[in-house]
């Protein structure tokens, strides 16, 4: 195992994680905004903030 292996190898993990955590979170926003209606004015500043 080389170097420049490693350091692919690592960086498709560390991507593949991320885009992992972004979706599931994406999903669970997008669940408590159908769950909890009355949290709408949280929902729209959490969503500014990521922009």
């Amino acid at each position: 195992m080389d170097q420049s292996f490693i350091n692919r190898f690592a960086a498709i993990v560390i991507t593949s994680l991320v885009l992992v955590i972004g979706l599931v979170l994406l999903k669970t926003a997008s669940l408590a905004d159908v769950t909890t209606p009355y949290a709408g004015e949280h929902s729209v500043t959490i969503y500014e903030d990521m922009r």
